[in-house]
């Protein structure tokens, strides 16, 4: 597994956004969907239940996407939502979501 700074990784959001065009909805998608392959290969989603932390921009945004697939996977996703002026902490839990 390669890791990035986030200085770094900022630079290739940006320069995926900017030099090619690739849409930053899209940039989230793609990390969600690679974060919830990795996540049923290694312990399975079916039936699991699992928590998923998001701060404000776009990673909140993959961990959205994680949870969604989660979810359509069988798996039962808590979002707790870290952002904002006071830092609340939110929960949303997809379950039973249609």
């Amino acid at each position: 597994m390669k890791v990035s700074s986030v200085d770094r990784m900022r630079a290739m959001d940006r320069s995926a956004t900017e030099r090619y065009g690739i849409s930053e909805m899209l940039l989230m998608e793609n990390a969600g969907m690679a974060a919830c392959t990795v996540l049923d290969r290694e312990v399975g989603i079916p039936g699991g239940t699992f928590l998923v932390f998001c701060g404000g921009g776009n990673n909140g945004g993959d961990g959205f996407v994680a949870a969604r697939k989660i979810h359509s996977l069988g798996g039962r996703a808590r979002v707790f939502l870290l952002a904002g002026d006071r830092r609340r902490r939110t929960w949303i839990s997809f379950r039973g979501c249609p």
